[in-house]
């Protein structure tokens, strides 16, 4: 049985017909070199854009004079004179309410040994433990209350819900509901 083999040459010409036929239109060409060049275009403004951004070392001199001028604001807040003349509002030193210390939990502590009559009348007075005081303690306790809410009413739950429900549970047996 003999092979039907073709020449050389007739392969080699039969593989350059497959490359001529391979090859892209005008159109196709232009299409593509058309694509590449608008890639190239978009390319170059992303590049420009980018040569255009401020420089790490230029963004630290801002920062470092934004902090600058951050502090200067801060030091003339402290000082009426200054910060009429600039223009802001000076920041107002505000007296701590006697008789109890900003930390929740050591106002909770004193207060968990009185009476809820006393606790009440303690809570009521103004004079002892301001309006931030006993929200920092309703906090403490995880009791919400309404934004608009009287002192009187925040008074009344943070010692239903504070102290005399706390009480009950402790006296049926059952675990404090601020532990858990």
């Amino acid at each position: 049985m003999t092979k039907n083999r073709e020449s050389w040459q007739v392969r080699a010409i039969r593989a350059a017909q497959d490359v001529i036929a391979s090859q892209p239109s005008e159109e196709e060409q232009k299409a593509a070199l058309a694509a590449i060049d608008s890639l190239i275009r978009s390319l170059q403004q992303i590049r420009t854009a980018l040569s255009s951004l401020t420089s790490t070392e230029e963004l630290r001199s801002v920062e470092r004079a934004t902090q600058v001028l951050e502090a200067f604001y801060q030091s003339a807040r402290r000082k009426p004179t200054l910060a009429a003349a600039l223009g802001i509002s000076a920041q107002i030193k505000k007296k701590s309410p006697r008789g109890h210390s900003l930390d929740p939990e050591a106002f909770f502590s004193e207060l968990e040994s009185l009476s809820t009559d006393e606790i009440q009348a303690r809570l009521l007075d103004p004079q002892r433990y301001s309006r931030s005081a006993l929200e920092s303690l309703s906090r403490y306790l995880r009791i919400r209350t309404a934004r608009g809410i009287t002192r009187d009413d925040m008074v009344d739950r943070i010692v239903k819900l504070g102290f005399a429900n706390r009480r009950g549970y402790k006296a049926l047996g059952g675990s404090d509901p601020r532990s858990g």
